[in-house]
């Protein structure tokens, strides 16, 4: 797709479009929108609806330092595991609840436990394995309640699959400062949200291994012993099943120029039918056939086509777990569906 400077834009993905305000590199533009914000975009997310001829008085100089993306080095051994609070609602902060994520900043896989002390005990919130350069949501917080969390409890591990790589057992404590959720200035901007949030560190690598140098055996054979009395028995058979089938993915592009050869003439209604049919024939075929995960590249933003695939998820499949694929490999434009473990 031919694009240049002034060009009119209709965006594939989401609601409006604008003008090309500028050229980023081959792959990304600037749109100023009907509402006069510069954002950039794909490509191969517009549409172009009317051409500009004279484009000379607009920039075009191509800034290739730009990244608007979380840049992750696929090669590294390093791990980092963040926890991240955000308004469930943007648009009332005041009187929103909080959302919070764990966040696995790592090439690793990371099997953990995340307890809170409740009445004297601790109690187990969320435990599951979250994949490499992920983040997914554990919970919401009640604001009303927020002083019930204070302190965030993590055990666990990372591990590779195939090479069986381990690193140190992770079994640290957080604590929170509430009173930050209720100040706005405290929520700030980051790399793993569009939204500001507030993000606390889990662990880092340097942090870890000197944790693990100064554990004796007897206390890393204690900490691994109080992660499997809380996870539920399996059979070891069904474990090296699981194992051989965790990265059975099928990863499916919803981008509409995917899908058909020419979308020319159609109207918005018409490209987000395609593309959400795409969506539900995809799912019941890997449903039907034994599928363990699904990605389906949507695009960036909180377009339409997100929501939709997002609220048909809630709607339709809400036995199946899902969050943000993974962020090295595709931004933060793709779901990932777990349709089994």
């Amino acid at each position: 797709m031919k694009i240049k400077v002034g060009d009119k834009v209709k965006f594939l993905n989401d609601v409006g479009g604008g003008k090309v305000k500028k050229i980023i590199d081959k792959n990304t533009i600037e749109v100023l929108t009907e509402d006069d914000f510069e954002i950039p975009m794909l490509i191969s997310e517009v549409l172009i609806m009317e051409n500009n001829e004279a484009n000379e008085e607009i920039e075009t100089k191509i800034e290739e330092d730009i990244s608007y993306e979380v840049e992750f080095d696929k090669h590294s051994d390093e791990v980092a595991v963040f926890l991240g609070f955000i308004y469930k609602n943007q648009e009332a902060k005041e009187q929103s609840d909080i959302d919070y994520y764990i966040i696995n900043d790592s090439n690793f896989y990371f099997d953990y436990n995340i307890l809170n002390p409740d009445k004297q005990r601790w109690e187990s919130l969320y435990k599951g394995i979250i994949e490499p350069n992920t983040k997914f949501k554990v919970g919401t917080i009640d604001k009303a309640e927020v002083q019930n969390y204070s302190k965030f409890y993590f055990q666990g591990y990372f591990f590779r699959h195939f090479r069986h790589e381990l690193k140190p057992v992770v079994n640290n404590s957080i604590d929170i400062n509430v009173r930050k959720f209720f100040q706005l200035g405290s929520f700030k901007e980051n790399d793993f949200f569009e939204e500001d949030a507030i993000i606390y560190t889990v662990i880092e690598e340097d942090k870890l291994e000197a944790a693990f140098n100064k554990m004796s055996k007897a206390d890393l054979n204690k900490v691994i012993k109080e992660k499997e009395v809380l996870k539920v028995k399996k059979p070891s058979s069904q474990l090296v099943k699981e194992k051989q089938n965790a990265l059975d993915k099928r990863i499916v592009d919803l981008h509409i120029t995917e899908l058909i050869d020419d979308e020319n003439g159609l109207e918005a209604k018409d490209i987000l039918d395609i593309q959400m049919k795409k969506f539900h024939d995809e799912m019941d075929f890997s449903i039907h056939n034994s599928v363990n995960r699904i990605v389906f590249i949507h695009g960036i933003g909180n377009g339409r086509l997100k929501m939709d695939v997002r609220k048909e998820l809630d709607r339709k499949y809400k036995k199946y777990e899902y969050q943000d694929a993974s962020f090295a490999e595709y931004g933060y434009g793709a779901t990932l569906v777990i349709l089994g473990r």
